[in-house]
């Protein structure tokens, strides 16, 4: 598991870091404004992806994982899925067509950005069958396939970006950079199960590439991850209807350091749920819970130092990587923390309830938190600006957070014990205010390093003695053998 692991940190650290890194080459080259025009167009394709998948990428990983040795099985549910989330994505592209010149001009007054949607819309298809394979490799375990897939788009994306860009192209350059590779790429995934698509479909199947199961299955999905898109992108989506993309830029600045806080859960989610799949399917409640656990407490080691860390150097950090005129979002970044040190420990088995079956919970729970963080945004927006809309977010992601835990236990049975992370994240909390209040925060890199270290040494010290033993005695194996290796 820990190779896997390995392999599915690569696969989202590359997509992760390219998005990161284009995101500051934007910032640096073209400017705030532009940076916005950027993350609006990002906003609107995201949305119109999942919609047009129809749950497709989940329904893979989910099926695939249950899923017996049988080729053939394989490639109807595979078939089904790519029909699927073809046709959805094209009903999709043409209503955001549709829908480009009212968006920009009536939504966000933006006139540029009916443009870079119409371009959105042209991709959609292929970045839709990329996502139905992805989730099928997940489902399989094949991370090294999926690994390679996920770098190959992401050098792309990067490397038709920056000759855009420095071609002259500006913002539409960098739409174009990131759209073309992916829906190339989308279509080229396909190499990577030529297995399967390249079977015969049985004679007692009328129609192959239509699966009901699959289709109710992931519209549920789809429901679930609309509703956490509305969440998701609320404060983006406000801060460009109440303010400026002056505004949405330096915001999106602050989510690009949002986003290295939940790697580390995304990458464990990756490897974590079709094994959790497979678990629920063979009634094993007893590993289960034990693999919730332990992915839980194995992730918080990384992420509660890291958004403590980021909460107290935001105005070092954001200077270095974007420039000096991002600074600004340094309050705005010291607000998300909490909430994202809570989502990003939690990511790593978010998708416990979907992938168990119980999507219909999953998307009432959804549905709380976004009405929920509609208002909030709504009130906090036009009072504090982007700070009103990093608490928004905050209290939202702590409020979905503890509802799934709460119908995890309800409807699986497995308890999860908080205590020991609740009072970790309690202290960090108060040192942490206790440092902004007095103006003492970390002033270098090096100081910030400092205190990631020490976060992390109370993060450690607080978890199970089992698991610290563990982690102990792994290191000590690893010491020995590189030891033995040198004196060789």
């Amino acid at each position: 598991m820990l190779s896997e692991y390995w392999r599915a940190c690569i696969s989202l650290l590359l997509p992760a870091a390219a998005h990161a890194l284009l995101r500051v080459y934007v910032a640096q080259r073209l400017g705030e404004d532009a940076l916005g025009l950027y993350s609006l167009t990002w906003t609107a394709y995201s949305c119109a992806l999942t919609f047009g998948v129809v749950g497709a990428g989940v329904s893979m990983t989910r099926y695939a994982a249950q899923l017996t040795v049988s080729v053939q099985r394989r490639s109807r549910v595979l078939s089904a899925g790519l029909f699927q989330a073809f046709a959805g994505s094209l009903l999709v592209a043409m209503v955001l067509s549709l829908l480009a010149r009212p968006i920009a001009l009536s939504l966000f007054e933006v006139e540029d950005l009916a443009q870079l949607l119409y371009l959105a819309a042209i991709a959609l298809p292929g970045a839709a069958i990329g996502k139905v394979v992805l989730g099928f490799l997940n489902g399989q375990q094949r991370m090294g396939t999926f690994m390679t897939l996920s770098a190959a788009q992401s050098v792309a994306i990067v490397a038709c970006t920056v000759a855009l860009v420095e071609k002259g192209y500006g913002a539409t350059g960098a739409i174009l950079g990131l759209l073309i590779p992916a829906a190339v790429a989308g279509f080229a995934s396909l190499i990577a199960v030529r297995r399967e698509t390249g079977q015969e479909p049985r004679k007692a199947t009328a129609f192959p590439f239509f699966s009901p199961t699959l289709l109710r299955y992931g519209a549920l999905v789809t429901l679930t991850n609309s509703v956490g898109l509305v969440q998701g992108y609320t404060d983006t989506v406000m801060i460009g209807a109440f303010l400026s993309e002056t505004e949405v830029g330096l915001y999106a600045a602050a989510t690009v350091l949002l986003q290295l806080v939940l790697f580390p859960g995304n990458a464990a989610r990756l490897v974590a749920t079709p094994r959790i799949a497979a678990l629920w399917s063979r009634e094993e409640a007893a590993s289960l819970q034990h693999l919730i656990e332990h992915t839980l407490s194995a992730v918080a080691v990384i992420t509660v130092p890291s958004a403590f860390t980021i909460a107290l150097g935001g105005t070092v950090l954001l200077p270095i990587i974007f420039g000096a005129p991002f600074s600004a979002a340094g309050r705005a970044i010291a607000l998300l923390m909490p909430g994202a040190a809570a989502m990003a420990t939690w990511a790593a088995v978010g998708a416990t309830l979907g992938i168990t079956g119980h999507v219909q919970m999953a998307f009432r729970l959804s549905l709380v938190s976004a009405a929920a963080n509609i208002p909030l945004n709504a009130i906090l927006i036009p009072q504090f600006g982007i700070a009103g809309a990093a608490l928004a977010t905050t209290v939202s992601l702590l409020g979905a957070c503890i509802m799934e835990a709460y119908a995890i236990h309800k409807r699986l049975g497995i308890g999860i014990s908080w205590r020991r992370p609740l009072a970790a994240g309690a202290v960090l909390i108060a040192v942490a205010a206790w440092l902004l209040a007095t103006g003492r925060q970390p002033g270098t890199l090096s100081e910030c390093a400092l205190w990631w270290f020490a976060a992390a040494g109370l993060c450690f010290a607080m978890q199970p003695a089992a698991m610290r033993s563990a982690v102990i005695a792994r290191l000590r194996a690893w010491l020995k053998a590189r030891t033995s290796y040198d004196s060789g």
